[in-house]
């Protein structure tokens, strides 16, 4: 999955960049049961793979669409 930063959230990333991303579903929470830690595995700027939170991105598909209604197209 294609995702772009939209808050860099104190990690070596770079808002407006974009992403690939692989779902992380091997990092389970031991305070929430059935939930993950992390929602998604990247390489970040300085290229160390590691787990990431949702809220940091947007699929490129929607902020496309975004762009597009936003132009009237």
């Amino acid at each position: 999955m294609t995702l772009m930063c939209i808050n860099n959230g104190g990690y070596h990333i770079t808002k407006g960049k974009i992403y690939n991303a692989e779902d992380c579903l091997d990092c389970p929470s031991d305070f929430f049961p059935g939930k993950q830690v992390f929602d998604y595995y990247i390489v970040n700027d300085i290229g160390v793979r590691h787990g990431i939170n949702k809220e940091l991105f947007v699929d490129i598909v929607k902020a496309r669409e975004d762009k597009l209604n936003e132009l009237g197209i």
